[in-house]
């Protein structure tokens, strides 16, 4: 894991170089090992090394190939790089990196290595002879990849900050994605919250060459890689995936651990992890009791043999360090802080590298709404009352269930845009009214995969890729800590996309068949609750000031109405039903990010 940076352009100057160097500069909490840049005549490469694989000095990069033709910048994990260096023994390898198996890889298949490597990555790749560069990213987007083109070339970066403080591009905020900010708390691919920045879409490759460049897909979910038709359930080949994903991410030769609540899906990555090695596993507990789930996580370490580290958090201690974990937020959202957090205690542990069960809920049909859209969409007195009812309802009843219902009611039938609405702080109605925006919708051209499959695409690509992985990596990598996520694995993706819908039936039956034997009755039994901070209470209490200085900032800023961020936070103010903590906290964290960058608006 590290920092990836570069310039791609007609030719090298010293001052490309030394922007490269400025970009790096910004990059080392990603990589504090190892810093260089590696010219060319026509791109510059940096790289900020976290050393996971292969300590040595050898294994640094940016790395040529043996005969110097290819250049190439990796930020992330090839999981199968040992099986694939089997298969290049023609290549002389001088290390026992991952990502010269990639260089080797790259000069027996071409641009179609892609498809042989397994893992995380973002990567850029540049062949001298062909004077062709490629900017890949993985098939998930769990690693990012930031661009900006200028008038003189391409800049590329981990991370935006980094190029905002080499002053690649003036630091305008992105107007035209405020309205879908609001709504889903982040900001959805290729676009970012800073106007000239893009970012890299997941499952994609930019090929740059002869000044122009093209963007095209190599992966896409909805072509089932396991099977062209559906296949039969089998537990055992279901288990055999499951503990092959996770034993791939084994591999480390720094320690390692695991994130641990007491939900199914980081159970099921120590029960499987600890079938292999000896891990240790950290939990964050709350002084709040109906929060506080490291007593049962506990239970669960003790029985597996792990031993268990537990950060006690308060709404006092979070106020300390409310500042440096929005600090380390390269782009705003309204998730992050729980890895911010955990990432630290683990860094202080004396680990590198930590699995988390990131991905579960999105693959397994795990969350909540999808069994209530599915009650929904069954339900033969939805279907029948008219619209009207619901509209006056609406207007009757200032409640987000109601809004809900009648947002749903004339596209219920629609997977992928009835995932918008569960997703939506706001309701059409409220972003037309209250901040004089439109309403923005998730989108599938052509989907027709069965309805589980929709719905677990649609999040994935959406809430997944747009805020939960994103704020993984930014959190996590902030204290230097790589974060690998078993549940998205593409083998075991790829065996998911191929069974029926009968077969996956929410909320995550098929885990509790196939490791029920594996895991405590208490965790199986416990009532899924989701982890997060008690953030109602500790609006109202010790984070009551900041936050209504970060609303009463936003609000000067005039991006939206005049007096509808005060009436949001008065709303809040007043235990309003609809103004929730939800959807305060990612303006506060807007409001932050935009001092914090000196952003223009």
């Amino acid at each position: 894991m590290c920092g990836i940076a570069g310039y791609i352009g007609d030719h090298i100057s010293e001052t490309h170089k030394d922007t490269v160097r400025s970009i790096c500069s910004n990059l080392q909490h990603r990589g504090p090992d190892s810093t260089e840049i590696t010219p060319t005549a026509s791109v510059c490469f940096g790289h900020t090394r976290l050393s996971i694989i292969d300590l040595n000095e050898k294994a640094n990069q940016p790395m040529w190939n043996n005969d110097r033709s290819v250049l190439l910048v990796l930020n992330g994990e090839i999981y199968n790089f040992k099986e694939l260096k089997k298969e290049l023994s023609f290549y002389s390898f001088t290390t026992l990196s991952d990502t010269e198996v990639v260089l080797a890889a790259y000069q027996k298949w071409g641009f179609d290595f892609v498809h042989h490597i397994e893992g995380m990555f973002s990567l850029v790749l540049h062949d001298i002879n062909k004077q062709q560069t490629v900017l890949i990213r993985d098939r998930f987007g769990k690693k990012p990849l930031y661009y900006a083109q200028t008038i003189e070339g391409l800049y590329f970066s981990s991370e935006i900050r980094s190029l905002l403080k080499a002053q690649i591009v003036p630091p305008v905020i992105n107007k035209e994605v405020l309205g879908y900010f609001l709504q889903f708390q982040s900001v959805h691919f290729p676009e970012t919250i800073i106007k000239d920045i893009k970012i890299l879409p997941p499952g994609t490759m930019m090929c740059i060459e002869n000044g122009s460049r093209q963007i095209k897909s190599y992966y896409k979910q909805e072509v089932q890689e396991h099977s062209t038709k559906e296949i039969n359930y089998n537990k055992e080949t279901f288990r055999e995936l499951f503990f092959e994903s996770v034993e791939k991410r084994l591999v480390s030769d720094v320690p390692l651990a695991v994130l641990l609540s007491a939900g199914i899906d980081s159970n099921l990555i120590l029960a499987a992890a600890s079938s292999v090695k000896k891990v240790d596993a950290f939990t964050i507990g709350f002084t709040e009791k109906d929060f506080d789930e490291s007593k049962l996580a506990s239970i669960s370490a003790k029985a597996f043999g792990a031993k268990h580290h537990i950060t006690c958090l308060s709404e006092n201690d979070f106020l300390h360090a409310v500042n440096n974990t929005l600090v380390a937020m390269d782009h705003p959202s309204g998730d992050g802080p729980n890895t911010f957090v955990v990432s630290e205690q683990i860094k202080k542990a004396g680990f590198t590298v930590a699995l988390s069960g990131l991905g579960g809920d999105e693959v397994f049909y795990g969350y909540p709404h999808y069994t209530r859209y599915e009650q929904l969409r069954t339900n033969p007195l939805f279907k029948t009352i008219p619209k009207f009812v619901f509209q006056l309802l609406d207007q009757c009843f200032q409640n987000n269930q109601v809004k809900k219902l009648n947002a749903l009611k004339g596209i219920i039938n629609d997977p992928v845009k009835s995932m918008a609405v569960f997703r939506s702080n706001f309701d059409k109605k409220l972003m037309r009214k209250i901040f004089g925006l439109p309403y923005a919708t998730f989108d599938f051209p052509d989907n027709r995969e069965s309805i589980a499959n929709s719905i677990s695409m649609t999040e994935m690509n959406y809430y997944m890729h747009d805020t939960l992985l994103r704020d993984a990596d930014q959190m996590s990598m902030a204290h230097s800590i790589e974060l690998r996520n078993p549940f998205l694995d593409q083998n075991l993706v790829a065996y998911m996309r191929s069974l029926s819908s009968k077969q996956i039936r929410p909320p995550k039956n098929i885990l509790f068949d196939a490791f029920s034997q594996d895991l405590l009755p208490e965790i199986l039994n416990k009532k899924k609750s989701g982890f997060t901070f008690p953030w109602d209470k500790w609006m109202r209490g010790a984070l009551y000031d900041f936050c209504k200085n970060q609303m009463l900032f936003l609000e000067e800023t005039a991006l939206f109405n005049t007096g509808s961020i005060s009436m949001i936070w008065n709303s809040f103010d007043k235990g309003s039903k609809i103004y929730t903590w939800s959807r305060v906290w990612p303006l506060v964290c807007l409001s932050f990010y935009i001092q914090e960058n000196n952003l223009e608006y």
